[in-house]
């Protein structure tokens, strides 16, 4: 349901034309990424600053691309980030399936020495490459951390009143039920 709404709240922001990912755009991490000491959590939000999708990578059969992110570390200070996408997961939240994870790892383990050696993810610029989805619209568990000045919720499913008090404590000036 979130992929239906995020369409439709992407739509409204940058037309029916949209490309893949826009500058502005709102993503919601889907792993952990960690490099060059700094770290973002899943479930991290960050907004594109710059993306460049003219000059898509390919590696094992999956398509990455240059970006750059701001984020808020923990003393709320904006942080640029700048590294590359897994393009897969923007629309397939639900990550990599088995077979392409393991693909991007055997490829990387072979032309990557610093990688093979460490096994970190990391250490790769493809295997431990951002991966994320857009986060226009999220569930209640994962905005559990977050705070926004407007809240919409959709009230068909609220399976108990912590969930209900979870939606509506997340904003800061206003909350609109529909």
């Amino acid at each position: 349901m979130n992929k239906m709404f995020n369409g439709k709240v992407r739509s409204k922001i940058y037309g029916n034309n949209a490309k893949l990912i826009e500058v502005d755009d709102l993503l919601l991490l889907t792993q952990t990424w960690k490099r060059n000491g700094c770290q973002l959590y899943s479930g991290d939000h960050v907004t594109v600053k710059e993306v460049n999708l003219n000059n898509i990578e390919y590696v094992a059969g999956l398509t990455f691309a240059a970006i750059k992110l701001v984020s808020k570390n923990l003393k709320v200070e904006e942080e640029i980030i700048d590294d590359y996408i897994l393009l897969e997961t923007i629309t397939n939240p639900g990550g990599l399936t088995l077979r392409q994870e393991n693909n991007l790892r055997h490829e990387r383990f072979k032309r990557n020495m610093v990688y093979r050696v460490s096994l970190k993810p990391w250490d790769d610029k493809y295997i431990g490459a951002i991966r994320a989805t857009y986060g226009h619209s999220i569930t209640c568990n994962k905005a559990q951390r977050g705070k926004w000045d407007y809240v919409l919720v959709n009230g068909f499913y609220m399976p108990s009143l912590k969930y209900q008090y979870t939606a509506i404590t997340r904003a800061i000036n206003g909350v609109r039920f529909y």
